[in-house]
């Protein structure tokens, strides 16, 4: 007769919590193998490449008032940031949110819940993209296309080139985008946004409830990581058009 030895190891939910960020630090600073879209979930340790889709044509328009004012969430480094995360370390209260209906052509639309994007911005910036005018870049969740994407915008700045999209005055380029699981602004408390940038390319990577992390990296547009990062807004938005 054999004789079977069955162990059962029971983790707690606060030790697995531990161990998930353990991971979730780890991996968001071990490079992607290429530019690209790729995915990883607790507790692998490899980059799984996955299939890239079209980014939403929705411009994330600049704010009214420059960023890094009293009244925004804003870090800011006396030296250059390389990579910076956005996340809301509690959530109280939080039942719904929709974005109300408004004119759009000939009547209206219906309100519509869960529709916003988290969004982590630079300060505007020189850049070598343009003569002149100053280049913006945002690391953005989309949660009306549940995607997570890099928008680049040269401000202020009228000859937009082929790939650039005139948009309030200035130009706009969206780069390839992730799919991202739905995600309801009750899971706000749990959504990591990250940002990374060197001198050859830009990341952006999102946590999800599923012990997920995604992300999608570029060549560089606008040349951020060249000591260009000085600022970095967090925040919950509108989900882009004005």
């Amino acid at each position: 007769m054999r004789r079977f030895l069955i162990l059962i190891l029971f983790c707690s939910g606060s030790a697995l919590a531990a161990n998930v960020a353990s991971w979730r630090t780890s991996m968001t600073q071990t490079p992607l193998p290429s530019n690209g879209c790729f995915q990883v979930t607790y507790p692998k340790t490899q980059w799984q490449k996955v299939q890239c889709t079209a980014a939403p044509e929705v411009a994330m328009l600049p704010a009214q008032a420059i960023i890094g004012g009293p009244n925004n969430d804003t870090a800011a480094s006396t030296g250059s940031i390389s990579w910076a995360q956005g996340l809301f370390p509690s959530v109280t209260g939080l039942k719904s949110e929709k974005d109300v209906a408004v004119k759009k052509g000939v009547g209206t639309r219906p309100d519509e819940p869960n529709t916003y994007s988290l969004q982590l911005n630079t300060k505007p910036f020189a850049t070598p993209a343009c003569n002149g005018c100053n280049g913006w870049q945002q690391f953005i969740y989309h949660s009306g296309t549940d995607v997570i994407l890099i928008e680049y915008w040269l401000l202020h700045y009228s000859q937009c080139a082929s790939g650039w999209k005139p948009a309030n005055g200035s130009c706009m380029m969206n780069s390839v985008a992730v799919k991202i699981p739905p995600q309801p602004l009750q899971n706000l408390g749990q959504l990591i946004l990250t940002g990374l940038s060197t001198a050859s390319s830009d990341t952006v990577i999102l946590f999800t409830p599923d012990n997920t992390l995604r992300a999608m990296q570029a060549a560089s547009v606008l040349g951020l990581g060249n000591g260009k990062w000085t600022n970095a807004e967090f925040g919950v938005f509108g989900e882009g058009g004005g």
